[in-house]
């Protein structure tokens, strides 16, 4: 991995460079940590078709990810217009991930300032603690 972002920063590797780089890293340790880097490099270079499928990928070698799940439901939102398929991904969330549930509500509520705002409030509404007994 170290490799593959040394490469992306330097002038002279081009593209087809890094992705070699990324395919040996892969190879020798299939990860999700490597695979959801590769995705995003993919996503930045404009191959969100790869980064999807790399997404898909990496989410399968780790399903708790919210990380993974965070790139690859705004991709679905951003890059291909596809509410549905963001929140279907962005609300498979097993972990109670904030970063999520964010995404998931700035998804569900475009353009509807108060339900954005109310679901945003709901999610940092203090809870009880076990000291409130």
């Amino acid at each position: 991995l170290a490799l593959c972002k040394a490469l992306q920063k330097s002038p002279h590797a081009d593209v087809e460079e890094v992705r070699a780089a990324f395919r040996r890293g892969d190879a020798a340790c299939a990860t999700a940590h490597v695979t959801h880097a590769w995705a995003a490099f993919e996503a930045k270079k404009g191959d969100a078709r790869s980064a999807r499928d790399l997404y898909e990928e990496a989410l399968r070698r780790d399903p708790s990810s919210p990380y993974v799940r965070h790139a690859w439901g705004l991709l679905e939102r951003d890059v291909f217009g596809d509410a549905g398929k963001a929140l279907e991904i962005l609300d498979r969330d097993e972990t109670g991930s904030t970063l999520l549930a964010v995404a998931a509500a700035e998804t569900r509520y475009a353009g509807d300032e108060k339900g954005l705002r109310d679901a945003l409030l709901a999610l940092v509404k203090p809870r009880p603690s076990r000291d409130d007994a």
